[in-house]
């Protein structure tokens, strides 16, 4: 998801160059500059990194089968605070889209595709949870 994020600028240039002449890159691009497509990839932004953590807990040689309870509830609590309060993407959602003319469109600065500032977004959403072992080593 997180290529898909950092790319998109990048997906809607290149649909926009190939609608000129193909009809599916036209099709594609029609859905993809869509808000509910563009709100979806920021809403995944926020949950993916937190099954992903909870999977790593599985991802072991030995299972340690004392931490598969407090890892589940830590994701479920994690997954339901996103239910009360906006995530870090999900938040920037409504400042990176701009309605002109009935259509939406991403105004997300470049910077903002950056490795480093989608891991640090990404840290923020998952920083105050516990249970599980700190996020960098989910990264390297």
């Amino acid at each position: 998801m997180q290529v898909l994020y950092r790319s998109y600028p990048a997906l809607v240039t290149a649909l926009k160059h190939e609608a000129i002449s193909n009809n599916v890159a036209k099709g594609l691009l029609k859905q993809v500059v869509q808000y509910n497509f563009i709100g979806f990839i920021h809403m995944l932004m926020d949950i993916i990194p937190l099954i992903g953590r909870l999977c790593k807990t599985f991802q072991t040689n030995v299972v340690d089968f004392s931490k598969i309870r407090p890892a589940v509830s830590a994701t479920c609590d994690s997954l339901e605070d996103l239910l009360e309060a906006e995530g870090v993407y999900t938040d920037k959602l409504s400042e990176f889209i701009k309605n002109e003319d009935g259509k939406s469109e991403n105004k997300r600065p470049v910077s903002d595709s950056k490795a480093a500032v989608v891991k640090d977004n990404i840290s923020e959403n998952i920083d105050g949870f516990s249970g599980f072992e700190p996020l960098y080593k989910y990264f390297q």
